[in-house]
């Protein structure tokens, strides 16, 4: 299903259509890159693209990295063309529908540079019209927009003596994805602090419940510090706000019984039963697992080594029920 069209100038007449994932194998390459993992990038990541094209319209659906050399500033681009071929054999035999259809970078500013013009007609023997695909890594969050631009090669008359000279001009573009890339995408966005994916409701619900108690005790902290310069008398007592809160205090120790201690330690005793005996159904099938490979190994067929009932193998759990 096509998604929202991307911002672009409106430059050539064949149709563009970029995925995702390709969206995420760049900013995953341009991420090492920046925190020194490739040592000979020059800070600049570069790349193929991958995708299909019927008729004028350019589908480009996967991407990978090239083996290449730059200067510092992403200057003097040399490429591995050995790697180079061997991986775009590798990825036609695996997806034999894709071929390559361009190429990516990253760029420092909107428009490529200097040498792309170059490196663009160098490449061009892969694909009669290939396309260049340039992402900002910089963060702006003003901007609304994906910071992603797309490119094709033209010819321009102009110059001394009229010759025609090959430039790069930019052309829209929009974002086509399918469901199992929406999940997988989707997945990889949630990125908890720690680095973690936060794919699971569960994950997502218990990080709202982090966020909502932080933003508690920030409040009630603020509050608290107001009362106490009341009390100094730094500023002026505001009574209403003292009963208000009085009132809220006051309804506190009702939370502190011994009906309350009984059904939070009840609940509690039974979460850590189910896990206890969670536990123990994965150690006693993990053991009859290991059991069958020692028969297997040990090809004793007079009478195998036998450690726990077929009921408890097959994960039923017997009078406790398992399937935890």
């Amino acid at each position: 299903a096509r998604r929202g069209a991307m911002a672009g100038a409106a430059g050539g007449a064949a149709g563009y259509l970029l995925h995702p994932l390709v969206l995420c194998n760049v900013s995953d390459h341009a991420t090492r890159v920046a925190v020194g993992a490739c040592p000979h990038a020059g800070g600049r990541a570069i790349g193929l693209l991958l995708g299909t094209q019927k008729g004028r319209t350019v589908e480009i659906c996967n991407s990978f990295e090239l083996k290449y050399t730059c200067a510092p500033g992403g200057a003097d681009v040399s490429i591995d063309w050995a790697f180079l071929e061997e991986r775009a054999r590798q990825y036609k035999a695996t997806f034999s529908a894709y071929e390559v259809v361009g190429w990516y970078s990253t760029a420092s500013g909107p428009a490529p540079r200097g040498g792309d013009t170059e490196l663009h007609t160098l490449l061009a023997k892969l694909n009669e019209s290939p396309v260049l695909m340039l992402l900002d890594p910089a963060v702006d969050p003003t901007k609304r927009s994906l910071p992603v631009k797309l490119y094709e090669g033209e010819m321009r008359v102009g110059g001394t003596g009229g010759e025609p000279t090959a430039a790069l001009a930019e052309v829209s573009y929009s974002i086509q994805t399918v469901e199992a890339e929406r999940i997988a995408v989707d997945q990889a966005t949630k990125i908890s602090p720690t680095g973690e994916t936060a794919a699971t409701q569960l994950t997502q619900h218990l990080d709202g419940m982090h966020r909502a108690v932080k933003m508690l005790h920030a409040r009630v902290g603020a509050l608290r510090q107001l009362l106490v310069r009341m009390d100094a008398g730094e500023i002026p007592m505001d009574h209403a706000l003292a009963r208000r809160v009085a009132a809220l205090a006051r309804r506190l120790p009702a939370l502190d019984t011994a009906g309350f201690r009984t059904d939070f330690l009840k609940e509690y005793n039974d979460g850590m039963l189910a896990i206890y005996l969670a536990t123990i159904t994965r150690g006693v099938a993990d053991t009859a697992e290991l059991v069958d490979k020692l028969n297997l190994v040990s090809g004793d067929k007079a009478g195998p080594l036998s450690f726990t009932p077929a009921h408890v193998r097959a994960g039923h759990g017997g009078r406790f029920g398992g399937g935890m």
